[in-house]
């Protein structure tokens, strides 16, 4: 075994890796072509506006910061409608843009994970699918400014829009629009299948439910008001009140009535992903080792799971065995995000989270990288114990992460350090455990070594360090 004890006042950035095979997974882990295991400590790097091409005007110097804060990996967001703005019209130019991107990721040692990306549903709403595939009927649609993703709960188009795409109602061509979208995977999939910077393709940001989040929502208010001892419709009063919804948020600290509101709305997600997600998943999956063997396919639960609900996601693999090459990417939020209560994130509610999301891994036993978690955009220094806390639990779980998301000004945060840390970013062996404190700035790592595994461990330091103590046999 070897353990390594680091301590660093200050600490030099290395080189994280460098890509010469593609990123398999081997039980719960990750391992790249020397052998050793990879932990993935990336950033999402998503633009949404549309009129800047969903891309940002200096994307090779952030992914240059990025290799200097010691990023492995990035999720890079694909815009449907960028890709395909007429049925079955596929934008070369984006393609290419999506070309450029990887390759200035692979010349930093980055790895990319492709993601489709929605918020939504539809770039109508906010950012996704075209205007053709945006099947709403004509249905009225809801927008809070304060609180964009009111408009999964509240709109009746984004639903009617999401109901369509699982039902693979036809296009304006005349083919379904969810074939549509599998077929995209496919051209992707063929694309890069010679790019080892590409680990794999993550199927769809954060499937979401449709007209069926209704039923969701009953069953939310009624748990709600039963552990809370008030009227449904005080609840739902409350809920829309920012210094009211606190109040509500607080009393949800208690775990057990916290695990019986992510239980109440649980059969409803468990139908959806049984009927709706997971076929989608084997189409896309199917497209994909059509034309590519190498590459990971990872998939996400209903958005429910990241906040807690139990997610019965492990089906796809008792259809999908044959499709090999499969990692699990979960989401993790507290459901404080995204409010003036960012900085209130309860350690008891994210370690129901976790602990379920955990669960799902060991039964699928896959590699997980937490494709998000954090969202702290321009928050200051109270948001640290919670991001600390999170941190802790990633180490602990020894698995990959992505932080939501890059900014230009991300190292100017006060919460920058929870990104910007120490890490084993590819161990020689096994990995054991390992944890950074931020505060005294030391890095404490265990693995057991493989003989056959001649390549280095790479280990990041944000400084140069001070000192450094090497314990432990060979």
């Amino acid at each position: 075994m070897r353990n390594i004890f680091l301590y660093a006042c200050m600490l030099v950035a290395m080189q994280v890796s460098a890509q010469s095979s593609y990123l398999t997974a081997k039980g719960q882990r990750f391992i790249d072509s020397t052998g050793r295991e990879v932990i993935l400590h990336g950033l999402n790097f998503v633009n949404k506006d549309k009129a800047k091409g969903y891309r940002y005007a200096d994307d090779s110097l952030s992914i240059v910061k990025m290799r200097q804060w010691g990023i492995n990996c990035i999720r890079l967001g694909v815009t449907w409608d960028a890709l395909e703005p007429a049925p079955g019209q596929i934008n070369e130019a984006y393609l290419q843009q999506l070309d450029e991107r990887i390759r200035w990721a692979a010349q930093q040692g980055i790895y990319v994970l492709l993601d489709m990306h929605q918020d939504l549903y539809s770039n109508k709403y906010a950012n996704g699918a075209p205007d053709w595939a945006t099947l709403d009927e004509g249905k009225p649609h809801y927008a809070n400014p304060d609180a964009w993703d009111d408009s999964y709960f509240l709109s009746a188009a984004v639903q009617t829009s999401f109901d369509n795409f699982w039902q693979n109602k036809p296009a304006p061509d005349s083919i379904g629009i969810q074939d549509h979208l599998v077929a995209n995977w496919g051209i992707l999939a063929k694309r890069y299948a010679a790019v080892p910077a590409v680990i794999g393709f993550d199927l769809m940001n954060e499937p979401f439910i449709g007209s069926n989040v209704s039923k969701v929502l009953q069953a939310f208010v009624h748990t709600l008001a039963q552990g809370v001892k008030l009227s449904e419709e005080e609840v739902m009063r409350r809920w829309s009140n920012e210094k009211e919804k606190a109040y509500l948020m607080q009393r949800l600290n208690d775990t057990a009535l916290y695990k019986h509101l992510a239980t109440g709305p649980e059969q409803y997600y468990a139908e959806f992903e049984r009927t709706q997600l997971i076929p989608y998943f084997l189409k896309a999956a199917a497209a994909i080792r059509a034309v590519n063997q190498q590459q990971l396919i990872f998939i996400e639960p209903s958005v429910s799971a990241n906040f807690g609900v139990n997610t019965h996601i492990a089906g796809f693999l008792q259809q999908g065995k044959t499709f090999g090459g499969i990692a699990f990417a979960p989401h993790a939020y507290d459901i404080v995000t995204d409010t003036r209560s960012v900085a209130a994130s309860s350690s008891h509610r994210m370690q129901i989270i976790f602990h379920r999301l955990d669960s799902v891994r060991q039964v699928m036993n896959v590699p997980m990288l937490l494709g998000e978690w954090g969202a702290f955009y321009a928050t200051d220094s109270s948001v640290l114990p919670a991001g600390d806390v999170i941190v802790k639990t990633l180490e602990q779980l020894r698995c990959g992460e992505i932080y939501w998301s890059y900014f230009n000004s991300l190292d100017k945060m006060d919460y920058f350090p929870l990104i910007n840390r120490a890490y084993p970013a590819a161990v020689a062996g096994t990995l054991q455990e390992f944890h950074y404190n931020r505060q005294k700035m030391n890095l404490e790592i265990a693995w057991e070594n493989d003989p056959d595994v001649t390549a280095p461990t790479i280990i990041y330091f944000p400084l140069p360090p001070y000192k450094i103590k090497v314990s432990g046999s060979r």
